[in-house]
């Protein structure tokens, strides 16, 4: 909830495969839409239009490819601001990279969620791991 009540005004908020399965758990189109979030898209998508008057919140797991992608995004931003929130702890490298990317410095906050999970209701969750006996090796 935090991540797009915090950041006030019209919003994008970006998300990776996963990412997107978690905010669905959480919030209808009807309720995501009521916290001003004009658009929801995967970051990954190649061709998305410039929304310069719109701040972005992106919420991704701090994978190599999602760093890379982001990276990516920062040298060419199509949003006037960005906001991210990565889904569990994100290495300093990551964070260099993304620093040298964002020349324009459109970033203005970087966070830890620690949100790798699938809430189900406010006291049930799911890892979404398929089986976990080979974790108890």
């Amino acid at each position: 909830h935090k991540m797009v009540s915090e950041v006030v005004g019209l919003k994008a908020l970006l998300v990776d495969k996963e990412t997107s399965g978690m905010v669905g758990m959480v919030y209808s189109r009807s309720a995501i839409l009521r916290k001003e979030v004009f658009l929801m898209d995967l970051l990954s998508k190649p061709d998305r239009e410039k929304m310069q008057h719109l701040k972005c919140v992106v919420f991704v797991r701090p994978t190599t490819e999602n760093i890379t992608t982001l990276c990516t995004e920062l040298r060419s931003p199509k949003y006037g601001e960005y906001h991210v929130f990565f889904s569990n702890i994100v290495s300093r490298d990551f964070l260099h990279s993304m620093a040298l990317a964002d020349e324009e410095e459109r970033v203005k906050q970087v966070q830890e969620f620690y949100g790798d999970f699938y809430a189900i209701n406010k006291d049930l969750f799911t890892l979404n791991i398929d089986s976990c006996a080979p974790l108890m090796r």
